[in-house]
This record gives C-alpha cells, structure tokens and sequence, in this order.
C-alpha cells in the first residue's frame, strides 16, 4: 500500500475534524478511540481488548501502528543518540554523509545489542 499514514490522538472535539479531514484525503488515518467517545466508556474498551486478545485477534490498524511506532523510535534514536539532531555541516552531500554515518553507527549498534 503507498498511501500514507497519519497519527493522531483522540483529543475530544478535533477527533472528529481529523477523521473527516483524514477521510477526505488519500491517506489512512491512525486514530486512537477516547473514552469519551465510546459508549461504555473505558470498560467497554478494555473489554474489546481482552477479547481480542484471547481470540488471538489483531487488527490491521493495530498492527500498522506499531510498526510506525517502530520506525519513529528508530528515527528518535538517530535524532538523539547519533546526531541527526543538530547538524552543524552544509550542503547536500555533507549533512547526507553527516546522516548516513549517524545510520551506520545506530545499525552497528543495534548488530551489537543482537549479537550481545
């Protein structure tokens, strides 16, 4: 699927205009239900939830937002712990060398933790 993905929390009244807004648009919306849109409330939600979890049942939107949430912690780490934060070179290929070392050292990183 090439449609983009937008993530967005359930904050009462703009839950709604992001819906229509996200609706409307060629992307897949990602929003967390909020208890106070649920009829039941949050029992009702973890009631939903405890069933699918014996049932073995995962939702497609539950499964795509954890592999976003995979792929933003990655790109938080490359931000905080290997410099992508502040890059402080300029033009094209210096910040992309700048960036790609940054990858290298968080793939190796991450090779480590496996190894280890």
């Amino acid at each position: 699927m090439t449609a983009t993905r937008e993530a967005a929390d359930a904050a009462g009244a703009t839950e709604a205009a992001i819906a229509l807004e996200a609706a409307l648009a060629p992307e897949l919306p990602i929003i967390d239900p909020h208890p106070r849109n649920v009829p039941g409330g949050k029992e009702a939600i973890a009631a939903e939830a405890r069933g699918r979890r014996k049932a073995g049942y995962a939702l497609v939107e539950d499964v795509r937002y954890n592999e976003r949430s995979a792929a933003e912690r990655v790109n938080g780490r490359l931000k905080d712990d290997f410099g992508g934060r502040y890059v402080r070179v300029r033009g094209h290929a210096k910040v992309f060398c700048h960036l790609m070392f940054g990858v290298l050292a968080l793939a190796i990183d991450q090779l480590m933790r496996l190894v280890t």
